[in-house]
């Protein structure tokens, strides 16, 4: 799946909000260091391919479309972006890449 997010973005199919493995039809994201520690982790465990991608958004952008997506992982705030399906095609629109690449 990370080879067709990269090449083709997140699709809302992919997403559904069903039973599948993402049931609240929304892509989880790290944000800032400590979030990419927990996408590095969650990419190494089974059932995920091990690639991270990275998306990088000019800080304005990501305040005015993003920010509110904006929560806590594991009690940790700030660290994880949970985009709901229904914004792919703004996420869309900046650049991806593999973490490290």
């Amino acid at each position: 799946m990370t080879d067709r997010l990269l090449k083709d973005g997140f699709h809302e199919s992919d997403f559904p909000g069903s039973g599948n493995g993402y049931p609240d039809g929304r892509a989880y994201f790290g944000l800032a260091d400590e979030g990419k520690t927990i996408a590095l982790d969650y990419a190494s465990r089974g059932g995920y391919d091990g690639g991270v991608v990275e998306i990088r958004i000019p800080k304005a952008d990501f305040e005015q479309h993003f920010s509110k997506y904006v929560g806590s992982h594991n009690g940790v705030p700030g660290v994880e972006v949970a985009i709901p399906n229904t914004v792919f095609n703004k996420l869309n629109q900046y650049p991806r890449s593999l973490v490290g690449q």
